[in-house]
């Protein structure tokens, strides 16, 4: 766990990481709200909206796995700041988007920044000096701020600067982010560091704790996949307002990242499965009682927990690849562990809208409730299974 290293806990790379992460994920915040409205805004269709927002989620999914061979080959401080990079790039130019084609040539700078960035970003912080829990816990903490900074803010900034000058901010963010990433330090290479971009993928693959990994990831993006999908939509049925439905929405994130914050050296003992098995059971029975939430105070206290839960599953995950996996191999490890989120974004909005035009969207959540279940239960012959891996995960 390279606990024998402990200098400051913001140190020049980790203060350096930091404001890239809170910088990128302010960004991304900002256009989960922003985006939709604006191509109302200039007057696409349901279906041309729909397309602009999903569609890059495939090539995001490839995207991915190049991004964390990238960071292998050519480092990870280069790879995070082309995720800055292209994040600004994105932002100027949805300035000067004014039409469907403008606006989806936009979503593909964003697409390759969102690809590309978290393998980048969890590579390096996984490698800082430290105890790694505690690393990836503020990283994962730091992530979750900045989105809901850029949540909360979206709605002022457009009406106060409106969508170009809201872009024009965005882009400037982004700007930040990519001089922070700038300042991180160049890693020299180790044995094995720069092979053949993608060639550690296929060994990987053939570890069975990245598979693991892969399942707890899946099951951490549930409440994410509802939270971009049906979650805002069930709160507008159980009666709640525009006006309550994004502050109750953000309850999320703010629980998962005081889950990681707080829990990260519990999750990197040897008590960390049970943990995770526990907070996948209790995810479940989350999002079962989430269509019972009628009342504010009653909706808020679900939402946040079911932040805390799926915060304590994405640490873990992380954690397991990062044992898993050799130094020289680590992005690309998080980057296919980290295929259980683009997976869970393309069937669980999917098959919860199938269910639910049958038995309606309380039912079809309680339904996959009860998938969540199962899967958090297999976590535990999942494991015993990965152990037959050389390196255990943690």
């Amino acid at each position: 766990m390279d606990a024998e290293r402990t200098p400051s806990a913001w140190s020049g790379p980790a203060l350096a990481l930091g404001i890239a992460t809170v910088g990128w994920n302010f960004g991304l915040g900002l256009t989960h709200i922003v985006l939709p409205l604006y191509a109302a805004h200039i007057g696409l269709d349901p279906l041309r909206i729909g397309t602009v927002l999903g569609a890059p989620v495939v090539v995001q999914l490839l995207l991915g796995l190049y991004g964390g061979a990238a960071a292998d080959h050519w480092g990870g401080r280069n790879i995070l700041m082309q995720a800055a990079l292209t994040l600004a790039l994105g932002g100027v130019a949805c300035i000067f988007a004014r039409d469907f084609w403008t606006l989806l040539a936009a979503q593909l700078f964003l697409t390759y920044s969102r690809g590309v960035f978290w393998p980048a970003s969890q590579s390096i912080a996984a490698a800082l000096p430290g105890e790694r829990a505690v690393n990836l816990g503020r990283l994962n903490t730091l992530m979750s701020l900045g989105q809901i900074s850029g949540t909360a803010l979206a709605g002022v900034l457009v009406l106060g600067f409106g969508y170009g000058g809201t872009f024009a901010v965005f882009a400037g963010i982004a700007g930040i982010a990519l001089l922070a990433a700038a300042c991180l330090p160049k890693v020299a290479r180790t044995a094995g560091h720069g092979a053949a971009l993608g060639a550690h993928f296929g060994p990987l693959f053939r570890r069975r704790a990245i598979w693991f990994a892969l399942l707890t990831s899946f099951l951490c993006a549930q409440p994410v996949s509802l939270a971009q999908s049906f979650f805002p939509i069930l709160l507008r049925d159980l009666g709640f307002g525009e006006g309550a439905i994004g502050p109750l929405m953000a309850l999320r994130p703010l629980g998962a990242a005081a889950a990681t914050l707080l829990l990260a050296r519990a999750l990197g003992s040897r008590a960390g499965l049970p943990l995770a098995v526990g907070a996948g059971i209790a995810l479940a029975a989350l999002l079962y009682a989430a269509p019972l939430g009628t009342w504010l105070p009653t909706s808020g206290a679900l939402i946040g927990l079911i932040g805390v839960a799926s915060g304590m599953l994405l640490l873990y995950y992380q954690l397991i690849v990062a044992a898993a996996a050799p130094p020289e191999a680590r992005g690309s490890a998080l980057a296919i562990g980290g295929m259980g989120w683009g997976l869970s974004h393309l069937t669980g909005p999917f098959f919860i809208g199938v269910i639910a035009q049958q038995l309606g969207l309380p039912a079809a959540i309680q339904c996959w409730a009860g998938f969540t279940l199962l899967l958090a239960l297999a976590l535990l012959p999942a494991y015993r299974w990965a152990q037959a891996d050389a390196v255990a995960a943690p």
